[in-house]
């Protein structure tokens, strides 16, 4: 029977072909798969396509949850952190909403996405926004949408949802570090344009 220590020496992509329990040398080329690896996330779709519905699904678990876990080993040191964190938001065609739940020395306890849509106060409330931090019993958070348009100006609609989050964290007693506007290309931080949002 085969140990723990068993599969040290395993390379990674020797590890997913145990996982599927086949040998892609027969299925699809060796390299197709590695590709895969090593380009998750920024896959393309049509390369999964070449796998049946059941590996791909095997496939696309393994790798989120590979990544949650590495997620949760990072620390937040800048806004430029956010930025590399949430690369793949900052893409969408849709404004998404994310609140990333952090415990006191900054490390990630968890990332959501809390809403998706035009954002405006109606929709962006603090007790959607505070209620899973409540329970991570995170020290603060991190709040950040993207700007399809690209353009990371932020507008009167951001600034008085991120007043009124900073409000809020105060009473709950879960600091807002910072309220990041992402695109494609880059980032716009009120901790380091408007630090008077945070006082």
């Amino acid at each position: 029977m085969k140990k723990f220590e068993d599969y040290n020496n395993l390379k990674d992509i020797e590890i997913l072909k145990v996982i599927l329990k086949k040998d892609y040398h027969e299925k699809i080329l060796f390299k197709t798969l590695e590709k895969i690896y090593l380009n998750f996330p920024e896959i393309s779709y049509d390369m999964l396509d070449q796998l049946e519905e059941e590996d791909k699904n095997i496939l696309l678990s393994v790798f989120q949850f590979y990544q949650r876990i590495k997620e949760k080993e990072k620390r937040i040191r800048s806004p430029k952190d956010v930025f590399t964190l949430l690369k793949d938001i900052a893409k969408r065609r849709q404004e998404n909403f994310i609140v990333i739940s952090l415990d006191s020395s900054m490390k990630i306890i968890q990332k959501r996405t809390v809403f998706i849509g035009t954002l405006n106060t109606t929709f962006v409330h603090p007790r959607e926004v505070f209620a899973d931090p409540i329970v991570d019993r995170a020290c603060g958070i991190i709040v950040a949408h993207n700007h399809p348009s690209s353009n990371v100006e932020p507008s009167r609609e951001d600034d008085v949802v991120t007043s009124r989050l900073v409000d809020a964290g105060k009473i709950l007693g879960i600091e807002v570090y910072d309220h990041v506007i992402l695109s494609k290309d880059s980032y716009y931080s009120y901790k380091e344009k408007k630090p008077e949002f945070f006082r």
